[in-house]
């Protein structure tokens, strides 16, 4: 019974953390990161907007992801 509380206790205090493939501008990693959140946001291209929301403590990185077919299979 306490193994089960304990683990759901866990469950409940435990942030989550996330990947924003194609971020944009960053707003959403922005407000996410602000919430407490750790996480990282990726776009093709980089925009001015990033060097303040970096200044904040986002994290944001320019680059490409390529999925294959077989990557799904």
């Amino acid at each position: 019974m306490l193994s089960e509380i304990s683990n759901l206790i866990y469950i409940y205090i435990k942030k989550q953390t996330f990947v924003d493939l194609g971020c944009g501008n960053g707003f959403l990693c922005y407000l996410l990161t602000k919430e407490g959140y750790q996480g990282l946001g990726i776009d093709i291209a980089e925009r001015k907007i990033w060097k303040q929301f970096r200044n904040d403590g986002v994290s944001l990185k320019k680059g490409l992801i390529l999925f294959s077919f077989h990557f799904f299979f």
